[in-house]
């Protein structure tokens, strides 16, 4: 709110001298407001040259001119300014001012006499509507400012994910080599245990270039082949340990085509498989992971079950958070659930879960099908 080190000086051109004079009157005995009289355009103008208002009350109609040509000018400057009107012509005259007038009363005996306390409440409704706009357009700024840090980090992230990921792979390769030209088993354990935390750091860099896709990326729409996108998440993780022991069972059923953001899909059905084979039973006879894909018009379908070990029910509501982690044993980050609420939220969709301790979990996925848009 604005804080006044001086009384509140305010601007008052009136043509009629007894108005004039009784409004000067009212003014006297409130000692935190100055009025500054004016009879026309002309004196205005002079008081105008020396010092702004606080507040400026004009009437419509004077024989120098209307108070509108006054209002032109005034249009720009930095405090309220109000019309006096002594008729419905008048005040339907000034709706064309728009925004160029802060308020209109009504030139009447009664509001003349009530000037003073009509004049403070206007110009606390200004200051209140003034501190308000302030505010808000430096939170707009400060938004702005906002955004673009957020979208240089992402850059950032991507940028520096997709660098780490270079020589990470790299470092894979020459453990294969070596492990292929050396014969002492010792050392082909440590060189497994080598290649299993690169592989391990490897996920982490992949989860935060993922989730950086999702923030950073537009919605790319277009035909999705269920079939062979599953195919190619499975190839993708085929390197896993205990990926050969895992049966897959893929169920596909469309009767319309899929239409949605490939790149978003793939994030969803890898995070979501990689789980699978990271943390699943595999001490059971049958360990298996089935992907169930159905289009229909509208909607696509997901459902992801397995047989692992399943997740406690105190952990349902939390495991989409980020970095929770639902058991000990977890070695993740704590962020592929994430990315996968994240990603799904980005497509418009929900995920469900549905798990028992022993028995297994299944994920439910539901997307809009954008083949309509």
């Amino acid at each position: 709110m604005t804080v006044l080190n001086h009384p509140l000086n305010i601007l008052l051109v009136e043509h009629g001298d007894e108005n004039r004079r009784l409004i000067s009157k009212r003014f006297e005995s409130y000692h935190n407001m100055k009025l500054m009289p004016a009879k026309d355009l002309g004196e205005a103008r002079s008081i105008l040259s020396n010092i702004d208002p606080d507040l400026a009350i004009v009437d419509y109609g004077m024989s120098s001119g209307k108070g509108s040509d006054l209002i032109k000018a005034l249009q720009r400057k930095k405090y309220p300014i109000v019309m006096m009107t002594e008729n419905r012509i008048e005040a339907e005259d000034l709706d064309a001012f728009g925004t160029e007038t802060f308020d209109y009363i009504d030139k009447s005996t009664d509001t003349l006499e009530n000037l003073p306390i009509i004049a403070e409440r206007i110009f606390l409704k200004w200051d209140q509507a003034n501190h308000k706009k302030k505010a808000n357009e430096k939170l707009r700024k400060q938004y702005q400012e906002l955004r673009k840090i957020n979208t240089e980090l992402d850059q950032f992230v991507y940028s520096t994910a997709h660098d780490l990921r270079a020589p990470l792979l790299s470092i894979l390769g020459l453990i294969n080599l070596t492990k292929l030209e050396m014969a002492g088993p010792k050392q082909k354990e440590y060189l497994e245990m080598m290649e299993q935390c690169i592989k391990k750091l490897d996920k982490h860099v992949m989860d935060i270039s993922n989730y950086s896709k999702n923030n950073r990326l537009e919605l790319n729409i277009s035909k999705v082949n269920p079939r062979l996108l599953i195919n190619e998440v499975i190839q993708d993780h085929s390197f896993l340990e205990n990926f050969a022991k895992l049966r897959l069972d893929i169920r596909v059923q469309n009767t319309h085509a899929l239409y949605t953001d490939p790149i978003r899909l793939k994030i969803i059905l890898s995070n979501l498989l990689f789980n699978a084979i990271s943390y699943h039973n595999y001490d059971q006879q049958d360990p298996f992971v089935m992907i169930y894909v159905g289009v229909g018009k509208n909607k696509c379908e997901i459902n992801f079950t397995d047989n692992g070990p399943g997740i406690a029910p105190q952990h349902h509501s939390k495991i989409f958070q980020m970095f929770y982690r639902a058991s000990e044993s977890s070695e993740g980050a704590g962020l592929g659930l994430y990315i996968v609420k994240e990603t799904v939220s980005k497509l418009k969709g929900t995920i469900n879960v549905r798990s028992f301790l022993k028995t297994g979990t299944r994920f439910t996925i539901v997307l809009p099908n954008k083949n309509n848009d």
